[in-house]
């Protein structure tokens, strides 16, 4: 007589499915916060271009305003790239362009998980503005 015992196959099903599911709640997970940090990345570069517009020379004034929308020690003002073609007048009708890039730690195990070795456990994040150079409306 034959015993319908399914119990070890259940095992074997879970430990082929579990891993992939933990898998891909990490990779949600990662995504959703690299989706957040590219739209700071963003914000930041276009809080730098309006400040730009107005004055393209005023460095202080476009890192402060970059600054102010990430979250403290995110990056360092180098990593900050003002761009504005010569001459970088306001009557010239130039454009400024803002960058704005960074390394991200990844916060899942995914690279090690996939064998992502790189050398480095950090993706890189980055915005871009562009504004067309209006000077100061008062």
């Amino acid at each position: 007589m034959r015993v319908n015992d399914d119990a070890g196959a259940t095992a074997v099903e879970s430990a082929l499915i579990v891993p992939l599911i933990i898998l891909i709640m990490f990779a949600v997970v990662e995504f959703g916060f690299w989706i957040m940090s590219s739209s700071q990345a963003r914000s930041a570069a276009s809080d730098g271009a309006r400040v730009a517009m107005l004055n393209p020379l005023a460095e202080t004034d476009i890192l402060d305003a970059v600054n102010s929308r990430v979250p403290p020690g995110t990056f360092e003002d180098d990593d900050i790239a003002i761009s504005c073609p010569s001459p970088c007048t306001v009557s010239s009708g130039a454009s400024v362009t803002v960058s704005v890039t960074w390394d991200r730690e990844w916060l899942t195990p995914i690279p090690s998980l996939l064998n992502l070795s790189t050398g480095t456990a950090e993706m890189q994040v980055s915005g871009t503005a562009v504004r067309r150079l209006v000077g100061d409306p008062h």
